[in-house]
């Protein structure tokens, strides 16, 4: 519930991707424009959209940007911020430069600095077990998916949106569209198990399992921050005479 015009944003972007890759319908790519009445930050996804339209599924390229985004640990910012000067209109220079001050970079890392480690952590977790689903898809399961052409369009768009925006990582507020190249990937995963009639072998299901599910229980508590009783069971009209202040976690550690 954090952040909800990007997640709202995010749903459309993802919902519109699927479905133009599955009836290749172009009024979906309309939809997926919407996204920026949404978030101001969509553009840049659209743009990874659009070189995917153009050029379309080049696996083996798409795969070369993943696995090179892994191994570039850090792009420095300067650089980031000097494209930013030199090319970004000068609205938005003015409404969003802040993202690459450094100043709020350092913020950023210090504040990541005095979590929980499983608060970091499962992002991690999840971002190794991508990499891992990855090259098991692309080593052994390509043939498979390369019989539906569904399947196929996802693996390579989800690549390619998660490589450049894992390569983009490093600018603050960026990052979170791996989120949306996660999902695309992990759709992937399923279509691949349950479409396809194929399975992960052991050792990645022992891996995974236990990442995804301490993914999904830490995104559950980190939501209670931000919801209240009256989230769960309220409606429209109660909201206007029911105060929904209290966050459910303090309900929750109330209990004990």
């Amino acid at each position: 519930m954090g952040g909800i015009r990007w997640n709202i944003a995010a749903t459309i972007f993802v919902f519109s991707v699927l479905n133009y890759l599955d009836k290749k319908d172009r009024k979906y790519l309309w939809i997926a424009a919407s996204a920026i009445f949404v978030h101001w930050s969509f553009p840049i996804a659209l743009a990874v959209l659009l070189i995917y339209f153009i050029i379309g599924n080049r696996t083996l390229i798409y795969f070369i940007i993943f696995i090179l985004s892994f191994l570039i640990s850090q792009i420095n910012l300067d650089i980031f911020r000097d494209l930013f000067a030199n090319y970004a209109p000068y609205v938005v220079q003015e409404s969003r430069g802040s993202y690459l001050d450094q100043g709020y970079a350092d913020l950023i890392a210090d504040q990541k600095g005095q979590l929980n480690w499983y608060v970091t952590g499962h992002s991690e977790g999840l971002k190794w077990f991508i990499f891992l689903s990855v090259i098991y898809l692309y080593t052994k399961g390509i043939k498979s998916m390369k019989n539906n052409v569904f399947v196929f369009s996802i693996f390579n768009f989800a690549i390619l949106f998660y490589g450049i925006f894992n390569i983009l990582s490093s600018i603050p507020s960026v990052g979170r569209f791996i989120n949306v190249g996660s999902i695309l990937i992990l759709a992937t995963s399923v279509l691949y198990i349950g479409l396809l009639k194929n399975n992960f072998p052991r050792w990645i299901r022992l891996i995974g399992i236990p990442i995804l599910m301490l993914y999904i229980i830490i995104r559950i508590r980190i939501g209670f921050d931000y919801i209240g009783v009256w989230t769960i069971l309220g409606n429209p009209l109660l909201s206007i005479v029911v105060e929904n202040d209290l966050p459910l976690i303090d309900i929750v550690k109330g209990l004990f």
